[in-house]
C-alpha cells in the first residue's frame, strides 16, 4: 500500500497555492488521493491503510501536532498557550 501511495505521489509534480489535496476512503474500493478534485491514481484496497494514513496526521502522536490542529481547525484556549 505504501509503495502504491509513493507511485501515485511521484506523478504529482507540485502543489501550488490554491490547489487542493484530499484523502478519502471509498467503501468497497479503498483509499483514494485527489488533487484538485481529480484522482491521483487507482484506489489502494488494503483496509488497514486508510486508518494508518489518518493516524499520521490525526492520531494521538501525529507527525506534526500543529498540522493536526490546523486540519481540525483547533485553537488551544489561551490558558493552554501559557503552558507551552
Amino acid at each position: 500500500a505504501i509503495r502504491q501511495m509513493g507511485e501515485q505521489f511521484s506523478h504529482i509534480k507540485r502543489l501550488n497555492a490554491g490547489d487542493t489535496f484530499a484523502i478519502d476512503h471509498v467503501p468497497d474500493r479503498g483509499t483514494m488521493f485527489f488533487v484538485n478534485g481529480q484522482p491521483a491514481g487507482l484506489p489502494i484496497a488494503d483496509k488497514r491503510f486508510f486508518p494508518a494514513v489518518l493516524r499520521v496526521w490525526l492520531g494521538s502522536k501525529p507527525a506534526s501536532p500543529d498540522l493536526r490542529d490546523a486540519l481540525l481547525s483547533y485553537k488551544a484556549p489561551a490558558v493552554l498557550d501559557a503552558l507551552e
